[in-house]
């Protein structure tokens, strides 16, 4: 009698664990599916954001060749490095993706480096206004400005500061550090298997 139940509790965990393996394997192909996808749109959003880049250095060209007015090329540095954002995430997004479309986990250290890439883009879009609008002050949050002209505003200088870039490489740079560490722990799940 309690060999009969033993075995019969045996049955029901090789059951329940054969269920579970199922359900993993479901999963695996969905996340397959969806790194697919995911490649795709990310491929789409880099080719946009180059042709964005392409679209404002030509409109500069054609600006500063007709005006001679030199403020032109430096109008376009922050858009440009807001280009070069938006295609460091799609690369980001591609990497994952990638992981994703072949059944891997995403949790690398190649994509851990692409995150923070992205925060180090954030940290140059900072940079490039402070140093390239000279005159203009802003504390810009998204669409908000809460100065727009100094002059008219304040009697002294003020530096531009881009707090939703500020933000932007904050998140990179903390996401970057989980994503090592989620790189860290799959390796080592990995070499226990």
């Amino acid at each position: 009698m309690i060999i009969a139940e033993r075995y019969e509790k045996e049955e029901r965990g090789d059951a329940v664990m054969a269920k579970r393996v199922h359900e993993i394997e479901d999963s695996r192909e969905a996340i397959a599916r969806l790194g697919i996808r995911l490649r795709v749109v990310a491929a789409l959003l880099f080719g946009a954001s180059v042709l964005c880049a392409v679209a404002l250095v030509g409109a500069a060209a054609l600006g500063v060749v007709a005006s001679l007015d030199s403020a032109g090329v430096f109008g376009i540095a922050a858009p440009l490095v807001w280009c070069a954002i938006c295609a460091g995430m799609a690369w980001a997004l591609g990497g994952m993706a990638k992981d994703m479309a072949a059944g891997a986990s995403p949790f690398t250290f190649g994509n851990a480096r692409r995150i923070k890439a992205v925060g180090w883009l954030f940290v140059a879009g900072v940079a490039i206004e402070l140093l390239f609008s000279p005159g203009f002050a802003a504390i810009t949050v998204g669409m908000v400005e809460f100065v727009s002209q100094p002059a008219a505003a304040v009697d002294f200088p003020v530096l531009p500061v881009d707090i939703a870039s500020i933000i932007g490489a904050i998140v990179s740079f903390s996401l970057a550090s989980v994503w090592r560490y989620g790189a860290l722990m799959q390796a080592q799940m990995d070499d226990l298997v």
